[in-house]
C-alpha cells in the first residue's frame, strides 16, 4: 500500500497487473525511466515522448490526448484511504495474470484455513 504513494512505485505495480498499454509500460520500466526519476521524478512521463497513445484508449476527449499511465498517476495520488483498496485490487491482477501467464491451476487467498487432519 506504501509503495503506491510514490509515481513509480504505483506505475511498477500497474505495469506488473498488466493494466499499462504494453508500449507504455516498456517506455515507463527502462533504464532510461528509472534514470530520470532518479534525477527529477517530474520528468518521468519524458520516457513517453514518442510512444504513441493507445488508439483504443477510451475516456472524455481530453483523456485521449495523453497517455494512459499519466492520467492513472493523477487520478490516483489523491485517493487516500482507498489506496489500501486499490493495492488490493492490483495485487489480485498480478495474481491473475501469473496464474493465466504460467498455466498455474488456481489462486489460493493468503487468509485461507485448512482443516488439518490425520490421514
Amino acid at each position: 500500500q506504501r509503495e503506491l504513494r510514490n509515481m513509480m512505485g504505483l506505475l511498477t505495480h500497474a505495469g506488473k497487473a498488466g493494466i499499462i498499454p504494453q508500449p507504455e509500460w516498456e517506455a515507463l520500466s527502462s533504464s532510461k525511466a528509472k534514470a530520470l526519476y532518479e534525477d527529477d521524478p517530474n520528468t518521468l512521463f519524458d520516457v513517453l515522448d514518442g510512444v504513441p497513445i493507445d488508439p483504443q484508449r477510451m475516456g472524455s476527449d481530453f483523456d485521449k490526448t495523453m497517455h494512459y499511465s499519466k492520467e492513472l498517476w493523477q487520478k490516483a495520488k489523491g485517493i487516500n484511504r482507498g489506496r489500501s483498496v486499490l493495492a488490493c485490487s492490483l495485487a489480485h491482477l498480478t495474481a491473475m495474470k501469473t496464474l493465466v501467464e504460467d498455466g498455474y491451476d488456481f489462486i489460493l487467498e493468503d487468509n485461507v484455513r485448512v482443516p488439518i487432519t490425520s490421514a
